[in-house]
């Protein structure tokens, strides 16, 4: 009985297939999770718009505690306790996972759930719990018209460099302290940012 074997050229030419193959379909994949990221980010974003509006229609007015005339910008940056505690009333839970208190529930009297929480735990600064995080693993940015003038005045926002940017990092590009949005409730996420 006489065996057949590859011979090295078939075997070179197979090994060049698959890893041009593999060239194809790599960053096919790569970008597959990006965009997955991307919408997931989205549905998220209407989440919690679709939560706070909600709120605001059971209560008369948006969610936040010591409301002023003062329009409310909850960067990821720099509010983080403000935004734990807006998300703590919207989860109608604390973020280690334990009931409001019955202080605490005087911004939820009805203890309505208006935004699920995470399904597991994650850890931020140190801390485990139920944080409502982006993606990419940050807290999202709210910006509240809680004087009901119809538009939002974040001022001027400052990176961590301390270059001075517009709603959403663009760079600023007048002087003026003025930086408007016309609406009642916005969020975003900075997305994904590379090394």
């Amino acid at each position: 009985m006489k065996r057949q074997f590859f011979t090295l050229v078939e075997l070179l030419l197979v090994i060049a297939i698959i890893a041009i193959l593999a060239g194809i379909a790599i960053p096919v994949v790569g970008g597959m999770n990006k965009k997955g990221k991307e919408t997931k980010a989205r549905a998220e974003i209407n989440a919690i718009i679709t939560a706070i509006k909600q709120y605001e229609a059971d209560y008369g007015i948006l969610p936040f505690t010591g409301l002023k005339n003062d329009d409310i910008f909850i960067t990821a940056k720099d509010n983080t306790a403000k935004y734990d505690e807006l998300m703590k009333y919207l989860m109608n839970l604390r973020p280690n996972g334990e009931n409001l208190t019955e202080e605490e529930r005087l911004c939820n009297p009805k203890n309505k759930r208006y935004l699920d929480p995470p399904s597991k735990k994650v850890k931020v600064d140190d801390e485990e719990g139920y944080y409502f995080l982006d993606p990419w693993g940050r807290r999202y940015n709210i910006a509240l018209d809680t004087g009901y003038d119809g538009k939002v005045n974040l001022g001027d926002c400052e990176d961590k460099a301390g270059d001075t940017e517009n709603f959403g990092g663009e760079p600023a590009k007048t002087e003026s302290k003025d930086n408007y949005l016309m609406g009642k409730v916005f969020v975003f996420s900075y997305g994904y940012k590379g090394p």
